[in-house]
């Protein structure tokens, strides 16, 4: 043995044991008692990074002495370090065993976890000072939110042009106005600024506990972008955009948590498009600063400091926002950002919208569906498919462009539009401010999407066209003749003397499986159970090698059968799903946070709403005696109490508790003997006597 067994320590409790069996319970024990901890001396030590003497174990508990703490903190921590460590010595009134600290968190984790408001929260205050004229609280809430924000749980404000200019940030953080449109700083009746929230063994367990067998199942630090109007039906001209980095170090069920989240909320009411760039600056600089300098971070897990780096993986949007993200125009027929400019653009007379088809040249060389002409477009198909673009080959493409950010005004608009024809449209954008980062050009799947989008879009072209929905069903009038237009599928060409046949694609709910033709039935249950599949939580390289085969026959038969009206771009999109599922492994998105609180104020009350979710969650690792979310008890709670008196023996301990009132019901003989039979034959003590 590499230590000695402790001394005096008799009774077997340190090793996951829920109770004391009753023959141990009258003996006299002797224990050495653990040492005391003072849990905010504790906090605030790991708050302002973890101090301890390099290369010494100075235990949890012990605080950095002054001089070292002077040495290692910044001047501008020092007064609230030792501010803080004066608030948590100073006792809450004379013989207490609150600090003042202590108190005012244990205030405010109750106020986070049942949601009270800061105006009650000062009237709880203000009855506590007047009840207790001893006691040592703030005169208001807001002077007791001073304090514990210097524990560092706060946000960031960054005043931006009401235009989308610029941001007021660095060397412009004195400006009066903005340096490109001149428009003043200063709105009294509404601001417009950034939130940005500032946020480790669990950052480990990719490298360390992470299943090795080969399948893919979570990614590594992602980006997700999402816009919504915090009003939802209520109101249209409001949007508000959400930024959230997810550190996929973390394992899955913790990278989604909302607590894991580093959140940036650009404010509306205009949906901020290509000026995007202009708020993302101060994450690029700081990301910028993670991957080229060595920021020290404290590891609370194995009690030492590590230099640390950071890397942005990929972007997760809907389809909308990859506009704004990659700076790829997805208004053209050219759409598609993975296929470039290797794609055919084709555009509908009739239903004057731009049509994707022509999957069969992702099909093998020698697959059957490239031979027939009438049944898809009268031509051969001979293409081979187009190759993904790396970094490097777009940032070739894109680094003449030179964009200045900005909100246009009405009369540039009008000019812009008289004086761009319909074939001078540009398809980049902009060079996006990712390409700042070092490592971006080379990244091989910078832009993502989120499945779920692709999939309701899709559900819905299907659905609306299977009801044959008035307003957006893709198999009317105008699609029959656009068919006639593409001398294909004769027999659903309209009909002089009844304006449209509705024959084979007079299509029932897919309820009515009976009703449906075979073919369309096959194709469309073989479509739906392709994104089932790429939604399990393993998946094997060689099955999506399969899937990938599956999802370009399955779409050239849905060629076959619909007209090209219902291909969108979001149904071509599914070509590419394996290919991101193979390089980033599945993702989940989070849609959108809802605002809380003060619609009129709905930037400010997200940032705020936040705050308070990442002070219950950070409070609760530090607190013993009250309930916590950390601590508190299951909706199904099947583990015994510790404090009610254990009498049975340990060789059937008590699991599962009843709910509400109960029965007892005398058991037969030979119900008697067969649970007895059925104990001895389970009962783990018993078995080595069996064998």
């Amino acid at each position: 043995m590499e230590k000695d067994f402790p001394e005096h320590y008799v009774t077997w409790v340190m090793h996951g044991e829920l109770n004391v069996l009753p023959n141990s319970r009258n003996i006299e024990v002797i224990q050495d008692a653990p040492p005391f901890v003072n849990l905010i001396d504790l906090l605030i030590n790991e708050v302002f990074g973890g101090l301890r003497h390099e290369g010494v174990n100075t235990g949890p508990s012990q605080v950095a002495g002054e001089e070292e703490t002077l040495h290692d903190l910044s001047d501008s921590n020092n007064k609230d370090y030792f501010e803080l460590l004066k608030e948590g010595s100073e006792d809450l009134y004379e013989g207490s065993k609150y600090s003042k600290l202590k108190f005012l968190l244990k205030l405010y984790h109750i106020k986070c976890l049942f949601g009270l408001s800061d105006k009650g929260m000062t009237m709880v205050l203000d009855l506590l000072r007047d009840a207790f004229k001893f006691v040592k609280i703030p005169i208001s809430f807001y002077e007791a939110k001073k304090i514990i924000n210097k524990l560092c749980l706060d946000y960031i404000k960054i005043d931006a042009c009401p235009n989308d200019c610029m941001l007021y940030w660095e060397d412009d953080i004195n400006a009066e106005s903005c340096k490109h449109c001149h428009t003043s700083r200063w709105k009294p009746e509404k601001d417009n600024d950034l939130n940005h929230v500032p946020s480790t063994k669990y950052m480990r367990w990719h490298a360390e506990d992470d299943n090795k067998d080969g399948n893919l199942r979570h990614p590594r630090d992602g980006l997700a972008i999402d816009g919504f109007n915090p009003f939802g039906a209520t109101s249209t001209n409001y949007s508000i955009y959400s930024v959230i980095l997810f550190p996929y170090n973390l394992p899955p069920w913790l990278c989604m948590k909302q607590s894991n989240f580093i959140l940036m909320i650009i404010p509306g009411p205009c949906i901020v498009g290509n000026n995007i760039d202009v708020y993302l600056q101060s994450l690029i600089k700081e990301l910028n600063e993670l991957w080229s300098e060595d920021v020290d971070t404290f590891d609370s897990s194995k009690n030492e400091m590590f230099k640390i780096q950071a890397t942005l993986v990929w972007t997760i949007s809907d389809f909308p926002r990859l506009d704004s993200l990659s700076g790829w125009n997805m208004h053209t027929g050219l759409a598609c950002p993975s296929c470039n400019f290797n794609a055919e653009p084709c555009q509908l007379r009739h239903s004057r919208k731009w049509c994707f088809i022509g999957h069969r040249q992702f099909l093998s060389r020698n697959y059957k569906f490239r031979l027939m002409r009438h049944r898809f477009d009268r031509n051969m198909e001979e293409r081979t498919p187009p190759k993904k673009l790396s970094g490097s080959k777009i940032l070739q493409q894109v680094k003449d462009i030179n964009v200045t950010f900005g909100r246009q005004s009405e009369l540039q608009k009008r000019k812009r539009k008289k004086n761009v024809g319909e074939n001078a449209t540009q398809q980049w954008n902009k060079r996006i401010i990712f390409f700042h980062l070092p490592y971006w050009e080379f990244n091989p799947f910078p832009h993502n999407l989120d499945p779920m989008y692709i999939e309701k879009n899709i559900f819905d072209n299907v659905i609306f066209t299977l009801l044959n929905d008035k307003e957006k069903s893709k198999d009317h009038v105008k699609a029959r003749k656009d068919l006639q237009d593409m001398g294909i599928r004769h027999d659903l060409w309209v009909d002089e003397n009844d304006e449209c046949k509705f024959d084979a694609f007079q299509l029932l709910p897919l309820a009515i499986r009976n009703v449906l033709p075979r073919q369309v039935v096959a194709a469309l249950v073989e479509f739906s159970s392709l994104f089932r599949q790429l939604c399990l939580k393993s998946l094997s390289p060689v099955d999506l090698d399969k899937l990938q085969n599956r999802i370009v026959k399955t779409l050239c038969h849905l060629e076959i059968l619909f007209p090209p009206s219902l291909f969108t771009v979001m149904i071509h999109l599914t070509i590419y799903l394996v290919d991101e599922v193979k390089k980033v492994a599945w993702y989940i998105i989070v849609g959108f946070i809802l605002s809380k609180g003060n619609k009129s104020q709905s930037e400010g009350s997200i940032a705020e709403s936040y705050i308070v979710e990442e002070a219950l969650t950070f409070y609760a690792r530090y607190f013993e005696e009250i309930e916590t979310r950390l601590n508190r008890s299951k909706r199904v709670n099947d583990e015994p109490s510790q404090n009610e008196a254990y009498e049975k023996s340990s060789m059937f301990p008590q699991q599962g508790k009843h709910v509400g009132g109960f029965i007892t019901e005398p058991l037969t003989h030979l119900e008697e003997t067969q649970a007895h039979r059925y104990v001895l034959l389970n009962c783990a003590v018993v078995k080595p006597f069996i064998e």
